[in-house]
């Protein structure tokens, strides 16, 4: 019997030999052998996405709460910075409550800057995803040969 790519499924074809002649399990393994080598693409395109993601809302998270906090630290000196984190999270709404009409203002402002200046994140990821597009091949969309199996991008 041929070595599939999947230890588990090897396994299970092994422990149950009556199995090896059934017909069923016969077009399984011809499926899975037809389409073991595109499994790892699949896989590695879940990786990169997952890990795009990642990083982009870790370092856009971490650029709003530093310059809002530190920008709410500078206009409001007289309040505890733990108190200042705890409101550019969301974790406390008091603060705001609390404030003058002017310093109300100012600290929405800064807020808002903030969300702006965590937008600049995405236009760099947007240019850096541009240019890496340019040296990408070009491939034919999916289609399938008489035998049903799929080609085109592989």
């Amino acid at each position: 019997m041929d070595k599939i790519p999947f230890p588990s499924f090897n396994r299970s074809l092994h422990q149950r030999k009556h199995v090896k002649d059934s017909p069923s399990c016969s077009s399984v393994r011809k499926t899975i052998r037809a389409h073991a080598p595109h499994f790892g693409y699949l896989t590695d395109v879940s990786l990169a996405q997952l890990t795009g993601i990642t990083f982009g809302l870790s370092i856009s998270g971490a650029v709003f709460i530093n310059t809002a906090t530190n920008g709410l630290k500078d206009a409001l000196p007289q309040i505890p910075v733990k108190e200042l984190s705890q409101f550019v999270a969301g974790a406390s709404s008091q603060i705001i409550n609390s404030l003058s009409p002017e310093q109300h203002t100012l600290a929405l402002d800064i807020i808002v800057e903030s969300w702006n200046k965590t937008f600049i994140c995405v236009y760099v990821a947007a240019a850096a995803s541009l240019v890496v597009s340019i040296f990408f091949k070009v491939k034919l969309p999916l289609s399938c040969d008489r035998s049903g199996i799929i080609t085109g991008f592989w």
